[in-house]
């Protein structure tokens, strides 16, 4: 497991969470086109699910407690 304590967030990070963001949604509205809106939310869903336990797994926190302590100034822990 990895150390959940708080690192100092490199100046890429905002970059490589937009890009993944970018990556997300246009894989999203690609399901969506191809598939429809029923098996877009379920595959945002399915990822959401997978994120929330990587999360808990490879952090050690929830991803609330990540949310929270980033929301509060906090960094993301690496």
């Amino acid at each position: 497991m990895l150390d959940p304590a708080p690192a100092p967030l490199s100046p890429s990070s905002e970059a490589i969470r937009a890009e993944a963001a970018a990556f997300v949604v246009d894989q999203l509205r690609q399901a969506e086109a191809e598939y429809g809106i029923a098996v877009a939310t379920d595959i945002a869903i399915g990822m959401t699910g997978a994120l929330i336990q990587w999360c808990e797994d490879a952090v050690g926190m929830s991803l609330a407690e990540v949310l929270e302590k980033q929301a509060k100034g906090g960094s993301s822990p690496e």
